[in-house]
């Protein structure tokens, strides 16, 4: 793929825009940071690299440019520990050291992505352009987030505005295209701020046709996206900082070419798949000489799914008179509604000057409505095999009842250095109280024959009873970090992690016209103990990291 970068067409049009306002404007960086001095927040805690003894991998958005790729998945693959998986060109995830993606916390922002766990493609919901770098921590880290971080943490950092000395303004157009599926792509953003204030906006669209193999064409593997976001950060006092963004992912005309959601012969399309988050946080910083700081983040996101899907069967029964009953499935609607909402509080406080505490509250619930027309085509023929009457069905389902899963966690993190700076040690711990609630649920809602409904027909019978249940579970992790000398260091990472049943474990419900999958209400959660064992050699132009891993998985959901 070849991809066009206009910053000189850029700088006219913010020239004649913005005459005055980017003058004197404050230059970012932009010059090659070594791996190990890369600062990340996954764990909570803005910390470089090599001073923390997790794994983990920090993939820049230059890199995302310079492979030209179309989701993240594409680079991360490249990645030791992690490889590559979905459904087609644009619906991909990860695995990290062999957990799959209902195994690891999505973040975006720092904020959890709850999605369908039969249906992948939370990775391809964000745009390549507007991410500034992912940090993925291989290994157990359910003690800092909770359920789900089994096998790791892949945290999607965007890009956000800055402040600066004096007023300014930058703006960026890139354009690309791929031959290989006809790929048209177009990405513009504006950044703007001062002292007090920055403001960041971005937009992407993209649209690509079949995609080109050595076999030939991949049908159905096209797609349109675009994006939209808004970043806002303010300084209302010294030491107080507020940020508000704003995402809109959407994408349609998804093609789903096979994969493990719809095998055979089955054609689906994503008609609409989207995202939506809402989020703003408020930190206050130093606000006594060991409390460095307080924040509260808020989030909402949603996230929409709506699926069409061609069966491509036909079954055929002789009747007892000798005609013959032919059924076939036409087409199928499954739809999906993911709403979750959050709220963070954390402290943090440097106790010494080698010892460091964070802990905090995490709260969030996840809120899923689902539902399922299947159009039916059932033609009775004679034995002569000509048709002699056909009705016409629609089939309403509810796949999945409505349903919630909430989760509130206690969890607090103490990093200590001993000897010189030269021995540091993380201890970090969590429990968490776990509510799934789900109302009544149907294998069929209603039936229209030949244009006319029934609400009660008499197949109709109770998949799940209502009800509420709760769960308790605690994590623990402990990691060592031991400096053999400047450039050259030895760490050691144990961890218990464990995962609650989704929703959709539980309750599921899903016909797909090749297969049908049945939930489990009674699921027990996960648990995992882990442990890794590394070396690390940080050089300005050379660095290694070597290590062994062990995952050990009770209860495991299949």
């Amino acid at each position: 793929m070849r991809k066009i970068t206009l910053p000189f067409a850029a700088a006219l049009v913010t020239a004649a825009l913005f005459p005055v306002a980017s003058f004197g404007q404050e230059q970012k960086d932009t010059m090659p940071v070594p791996l190990g001095e890369i600062v990340v927040t996954s764990l909570r805690i803005d910390r470089q690299i090599r001073n923390l003894p997790t794994s983990m991998v920090v993939v820049d958005s230059s890199l995302y440019q310079k492979h030209s790729a179309f989701t993240i998945a594409n680079v991360l693959e490249e990645e030791p520990g992690v490889s590559r998986g979905g459904d087609g060109v644009w619906a991909t995830n990860i695995n990290v050291r062999g957990f799959n993606e209902e195994r690891l916390v999505i973040l975006i922002d720092g904020n959890r992505v709850e999605t369908a766990t039969d249906l992948t493609a939370s990775l391809s919901m964000v745009d390549v352009n507007d991410i500034e770098r992912v940090e993925v921590i291989k290994g157990g880290q359910s003690s800092l987030y909770g359920t789900g971080a089994m096998g790791g943490i892949v945290n999607i950092i965007t890009k956000q505005g800055y402040f600066g000395r004096k007023p300014y303004v930058t703006a960026d157009v890139i354009s690309g295209y791929a031959s290989v599926n006809n790929l048209f792509s177009n990405h513009a953003s504006v950044s703007a701020g001062s002292r007090k204030w920055y403001l960041n906006l971005g937009g992407t669209f993209a649209k690509a046709g079949n995609l080109r193999t050595p076999d030939g064409i991949l049908p159905n593997s096209q797609y349109n996206t675009s994006n939209i976001s808004a970043k806002l950060g303010i300084k209302p006092l010294a030491n107080h900082l507020l940020k508000i963004q704003y995402q809109r992912n959407w994408s349609w005309d998804v093609g789903v070419p096979g994969g493990e959601a719809f095998p055979g012969p089955a054609k689906a399309t994503y008609t609409d798949i989207g995202r939506h988050l809402l989020s703003a946080s408020y930190r206050i910083s130093n606000l006594t000489e060991k409390w460095t700081a307080l924040e509260l983040k808020y989030f909402t996101q949603y996230i929409a799914r709506e699926v069409m899907m061609e069966p491509n069967t036909v079954a055929q029964v002789s009747l007892p008179n000798g005609n013959a009953q032919r059924t076939t499935p036409e087409v199928f609607y499954p739809t999906g509604y993911h709403l979750t909402n959050g709220v963070q509080l954390q402290g943090t406080w440097d106790l010494s000057e080698r010892n460091t505490l964070i802990a905090g509250v995490d709260v969030w619930g996840r809120k899923l409505r689902t539902g399922r027309e299947k159009y039916i085509r059932i033609d009775i023929l004679n034995p002569a095999g000509n048709i002699i009457k056909t009705n016409n069905v629609v089939r309403g389902e509810t796949p999945i009842p409505e349903s919630s899963f909430s989760s509130a966690g206690l969890f607090f993190q103490n990093e200590t250095r001993f000897m010189e700076n030269r021995l540091t040690m993380i201890l970090g711990g969590r429990f968490d109280g776990i509510r799934i609630k789900n109302d009544e649920g149907y294998d069929v809602d209603y039936i229209i024959m030949n244009g006319e409904r029934n609400d009660n027909p008499p197949t109709q019978r109770i998949t799940f009873e209502k009800g509420t249940e709760y769960n308790l579970s605690w994590s623990a992790n402990a990691g060592l970090l031991y400096k053999l000398s400047g450039s050259t260091d030895l760490s050691l990472n144990l961890a218990r992690a464990f995962r609650a049943p989704s929703l959709e474990e539980r309750f599921k419900y899903i016909d797909l016209g090749n297969f049908v999958r049945l939930g489990d209400p009674t699921l027990k959660p996960e648990k995992s103990y882990s442990a890794d064992l590394g070396i690390r050699v940080w050089k300005s132009k050379f660095n290694l990291q070597a290590g062994i891993f062990i995952n050990h998985l009770n209860n495991m959901i299949v």
